[in-house]
Order: C-alpha cells, then structure tokens, then sequence
C-alpha cells in the first residue's frame, strides 16, 4: 500500500520492497530472503490485499512463519487486515493469529462497514509474541501520546452497536466480475481478485505512468503499479456506479490502442533514426 513508505520512513525505518511471483502475486521467498538483514525489524503483509486482491492461503502463511523462526533474530509480522470481511465466492481468509508467532495485526471497520475516511480500528498483538507485554506497553503509549488516533466517543458507540454487520458483499463481487469482463475483453491481462476492492492489471505498455497519462485522456483514473513497487502494473477500483463499469470499455480498448500504438511508433521511429 503507497502510504506505508511514509509511515516507515516518519519513524526513521528504511523501507524494503520484496518481490512477488508477477503471476499469482504470492510471497517469493527468494526475495525475501535476499531483503532480510540483521537490521530487519520487522515485515508487512496484506491480506486480503491493495492493490492485487490475491488472499494468502494457510499454506503460505504457514511457510512464512517457519522461515521466519528459523532466522536469527526476531522479525515481527504486522498484519494489515481491513479488507478481512471484503471476500468474494467461497474463498477462505485465513487467522493469522492463529499462524504466525510474532504477530502484530491491524484491522478497520472502514472497508467492512463501507465507512471510508472513519478511521477507526483496533492493535491486536499475539499472545505468542515475543516481548508480548512491552510491546502492548508500546503501543498504548505510541497511541496515548500521539492523541488523535484515539477513536472519538460517538464512533466508539457506533462501532458498539453495528459490531456485527457487514456490508453487501454480492454488491461488491457483482462489480468486480463487470469490471473484470470489461478489462480483459479490452485487451488486459488481469489476476481475477479473490477479496478487496480492486483489479490489478498489466498495463499494456512497459510504462505504467506513460500508460496512467495515456488512460487519463479517456476520463479513466488509474494508479500506476510503481506506486505499489509493482511497475508494469495499474490498479482500477470498482467501487463504483455499474452503469459507469459498464460504460467504460470503450475507454478502456481505446487507451489500450493508443498506448499500444504509440508504442509501436516509437518504436519504427527508433529504428530509423539507428539506420540513419
């Protein structure tokens, strides 16, 4: 998620991206172990995730924390979960809780209540974790002392009182399967999302911000892959009205051929100025 690198680097952290499998988007142990130094502190995981929609198995999950209890010293897992509830078919989220030792997971009722911009969630630190008790200590003070993370009266109320309900997920996996259609049908080669609120597709030309230019011009607000560490890549949001998923695949195929040709331009006009 984009913002992470600003929340690390605000608390004098060196961010570190890790490469993924580019076709199942799942964790590339390879990488991780080259990414990995005495100095890691800890790593994030996102699951159901932003921007790919791809869910970690139990499997991976699994795997992930043996590979980390074999290491040296101790690298803590934190969890970014607000999009647990945000599944689609018969896909199962996993409890990391349940799965990795030193666990430090977030969560936020603004995606499962359909409430963006309410910020409001919750810390929950393993029991398995170790320094358990320091680092609750840790993060009650980081909360106490920063001041307006603490959630307001009402909201808590709120939270209270609505703990169980859920937002339409039909509503959600109906737009995602529109959107979905009319990308591929375009053209794109796209992961088809297990949970969240997103697509994740190729962009048709190796510049996903030359492409994010290009898709502007049809009206499309896209955001480029390299934001997430992942150039090549956009990310489109159907969290929005059917009629305009509907109505957006000539946009789509026309950004796809004015991309892909200008492309092909560059690429006769390179080659002649090499034979000149």
């Amino acid at each position: 998620f984009v913002e992470y690198f600003a929340y690390i680097r605000n608390h004098g952290g060196i961010p570190k991206i890790v490469g993924c499998d580019r076709e199942t988007f799942e964790i590339d142990f390879k990488s991780l172990a080259e990414a990995l130094s005495v100095r890691t502190k800890a790593m994030i995981i996102n699951t159901p995730n932003n921007p790919s929609g791809v869910v970690y198995s139990e499997d991976m999950l699994r795997r992930l924390d043996a590979f980390l209890q074999a290491l040296d010293h101790t690298v803590y897992v934190i969890s970014d979960e607000p999009y647990r509830e945000v599944v689609f078919g018969d896909v199962c989220v996993p409890r990391t809780m349940d799965l990795i030792r030193n666990l430090i997971m977030c969560y936020s009722w603004s995606k499962t209540l359909a409430l963006p911009g309410d910020r409001i969630g919750y810390l929950a630190v393993s029991p398995d974790c170790e320094d358990h008790d320091d680092m609750i200590a840790a993060c009650i003070t980081a909360n106490r002392s920063l001041g307006f993370v603490n959630a307001p009266a009402i909201m808590q109320r709120v939270i209270e009182r609505s703990i169980k309900a859920k937002v339409d997920i039909e509503s959600y996996r109906r737009r995602c399967d529109m959107l979905y259609n009319v990308i591929t049908s375009a053209g794109y080669k796209c992961f088809k999302p297990e949970g969240a609120l997103y697509l994740f597709p190729k962009s048709p030309i190796e510049d996903d911000k030359a492409f994010i230019a290009v898709a502007a011009e049809y009206n499309l607000l896209l955001v480029p892959g390299s934001a997430f560490g992942m150039p090549g890549h956009f990310r489109a949001t159907f969290c929005v009205d059917e009629r305009a998923i509907t109505g957006s695949y000539k946009a789509f195929a026309d950004s796809y051929r004015k991309a892909v040709g200008s492309k092909q331009n560059q690429g006769q006009i390179n080659t002649k100025e090499q034979m000149e």
